[in-house]
């Protein structure tokens, strides 16, 4: 169980580490929607590859997938950051921004996890 916690921790590490790189580079909150987005795809991917192929022990799947999944994206962040935005256009493009965006880039993600277009090519 200790091993198991050390490597979500040591995602934990490298989720923060990424998440503050990203907001150096992007100007709220589009920086906020990278994160969450990319964390949707990502976490999708890793869920649908590892249970199509069972090839990552559960110990790093649980360091990529909470630890450094977990920290990168921000849910409290989200919902600041709607709260902050000056004019409710921009508060509901956001918003819907995050939630499409999210749902459809957990999707692709999914989908590529599952084989993507080599199990289409091949099942022709």
């Amino acid at each position: 169980m200790l091993k198991h916690l050390f490597w979500v921790g040591l995602g934990g590490i490298v989720g923060t580490f990424l998440r503050a790189c990203c907001s150096f580079l992007f100007v709220t909150p589009w920086g906020t929607l990278f994160v969450n987005l990319a964390g949707c795809f990502f976490l999708a991917l890793l869920f649908s590859w590892n249970q199509t192929k069972k090839v990552i022990p559960t110990v790093y799947h649980d360091a990529l997938g909470a630890g450094v999944m977990g920290s990168l994206t921000t849910f409290s962040t989200f919902i600041t950051e709607i709260f902050l935005l000056p004019f409710m256009i921009e508060k509901i493009l956001y918003l819907m921004a995050s939630v499409i965006g999210g749902i459809t880039f957990a999707y692709i993600g999914y989908w590529l996890g599952r084989g993507g277009f080599r199990k289409e090519v091949i099942n022709r």
